[in-house]
């Protein structure tokens, strides 16, 4: 496994903790979706950082890219959120 396989995993699990967490706690899906993606972008960026030692001359470029990607796995898990949400007040 290369770095860039490492990086993208953790990445990976860093969206989907950050997505399930924000929306888990946060009722409001845009507010959570929001919260969501930021905390995950900022977070890569300071692991990044502390396993290079150096801030990476391009992590504008690389935070822009991680939030689009860390907003659309959020909208995914946050559609399911909503969706159980809105079940279980059905079932009542």
């Amino acid at each position: 496994m290369n770095e860039g396989q490492l990086g993208l995993y953790i990445f990976s699990f860093i969206c989907i903790a950050s997505a399930m967490t924000s929306h888990w706690r946060i009722q409001s899906y845009w507010l959570a979706t929001i919260v969501s993606t930021v905390v995950s972008a900022i977070l890569f960026q300071v692991i990044a950082y502390i396993d290079l030692g150096y801030l990476d001359p391009f992590f504008i470029m690389a935070m822009i890219t991680s939030s689009a990607a860390a907003f659309t796995i959020s909208a995914f898990i946050g559609a399911f959120f909503t969706k159980h949400r809105h079940k279980r007040k059905e079932a009542q």
